[in-house]
């Protein structure tokens, strides 16, 4: 191999492991930052759980499967 083409694979590994490394950096402080959230603006009263955060780069939108939002405070429920 050249030294060009060295160079240049370097440099693709190097952009490619960094995209990677962002990818999942910025799906794990979504899902934190998410839960810190809920949990401030509820004042500890709700609690947000998600199975799976997927970013989708092209949109630059963020899609939650199975999430769901539920309460953590017992004084409010309803009694039959």
């Amino acid at each position: 191999m050249s030294r060009k083409k060295i160079i240049l694979l370097v440099l693709f590994l190097t952009v490619a492991v960094f995209a990677v490394v962002f990818y999942f950096f910025a799906v794990y402080r979504m899902e934190s930052s998410l839960h810190d959230l809920v949990d401030s603006e509820s004042k500890g009263k709700l609690h947000f759980e998600v199975k799976k955060i997927k970013l989708d780069i092209f949109e630059l939108r963020f899609d939650f499967q199975e999430s769901e939002i539920f309460t953590v405070d017992s004084s409010n429920a309803e009694s039959g």
